[in-house]
């Protein structure tokens, strides 16, 4: 039977969803851009008119027939093969490509949230760099590479820190001398560019600071996917790579 609430999909503070369904369960509507695909279309009329039509035909529609499944949840892929050998080619982690050659000390995955960072689990030995993957929901995948790691209470300056996109293959250069990596009780920090929740479930970023040439809504959606810097994590892990020179 129907329900007395809207189906709908996508965050928003007005009254038109990215795409609804009337609890009657045979109209609905179509505005995207309010929380789902491209945010930075929401303030474009006909930029949202044309997304909309591309999902939905119209910003309006009727219903003809819908169904509704239930199936086995999925875990996402974190890094395919193609992503981590671009990674190892790119970066200074020649080893993060073999598996034999990194071990994960914290993970996270949607819908377990008892996963979170393990200060202990996490803490670099000798010959190894921190590795930090996460693949957010708006579909981007950020790489936080670290030599330091980080220290409870204390500000580690690394001038080896890297920050990468992987699914657009982007490169935010270290653009000071060094990155400031801090650890509080609820954040890892390399510097402001990327900060992760130690949760893992949820972040935010502020490009520019530390790295990358550019920085605003911009710079901030290729690296996260949001224009604001904000997201929320599909999956996560931290690795602790092997690593011998730095070439």
């Amino acid at each position: 039977s129907a329900s007395r609430h809207r189906v709908a999909y996508g965050a928003s503070t007005s009254d038109f969803p990215d795409f609804g369904i009337e609890a009657t369960l045979t109209t609905g509507n179509c505005f995207i851009g309010e929380g789902l695909g491209d945010r930075r279309i929401k303030a474009e009329w006909n930029n949202v008119t044309r997304e909309s039509y591309e999902l939905c035909g119209n910003t309006a529609f009727s219903v003809l027939k819908l169904e509704a499944f239930i199936v086995p949840r999925i875990t996402p892929e974190l890094l395919t093969n193609d992503e981590l050998s671009w990674l190892a080619a790119t970066s200074t982690c020649k080893n993060c490509a073999q598996s034999a050659k990194r071990t994960v000390c914290a993970s996270y995955t949607f819908a377990h949230a008892e996963s979170t960072w393990d200060d202990a689990a996490c803490t670099l030995g000798k010959k190894q760099m921190l590795v930090i993957v996460a693949s957010l929901s708006s579909g981007n995948k950020v790489i936080a590479m670290s030599y330091t790691g980080f220290s409870k209470g204390q500000t580690m300056n690394d001038s080896l820190a890297q920050l990468y996109e992987a699914t657009g293959k982007h490169t935010f250069v270290l653009a000071q001398e060094k990155a400031k990596l801090q650890m509080d009780p609820n954040d890892l920090m390399f510097a402001d560019d990327f900060i992760l929740s130690k949760s893992m479930a949820k972040g935010k970023s502020t490009v520019g600071s530390s790295f990358g040439v550019k920085s605003g809504a911009s710079a901030q959606y290729t690296l996260t996917g949001s224009a604001d810097g904000s997201f929320s994590v599909f999956r996560a892990e931290a690795w602790l790579v092997e690593v011998n020179d730095v070439e």
